[in-house]
């Protein structure tokens, strides 16, 4: 199998190839921070001794809303319950 290079592309299609390569970067950096921001608001409510049910652990998982991720991490700081970091969805 031949290895795909910028040298072995065709001319004509490598505007192509790259505005793919670069949307795919995009697109990987995005996941890769809205990952982190689940991840840090799942050690935010652990450090303040919130214990999730499995539920909730897979509704911040799968939130791919930054503001939503933000907002909620925002509230760990005042909430009394994980119901009340989650409760605006």
């Amino acid at each position: 199998m031949k290895t795909i290079t910028l040298e072995t592309i065709d001319p004509i299609l490598k505007p192509a190839y790259l505005k793919g390569y670069e949307e795919g970067r995009v697109e990987g950096r995005e996941e890769g921070r809205l990952a982190g921001l689940a991840l840090a608001l799942l050690s935010v409510l652990a450090s303040r001794g919130f214990a999730l049910t499995d539920d909730q652990r897979a509704l911040v998982l799968a939130c791919r809303e930054s503001a939503l991720l933000e907002a909620w991490l925002g509230r760990t700081a005042v909430a009394r319950s994980v119901e009340e970091v989650l409760e605006a969805r």
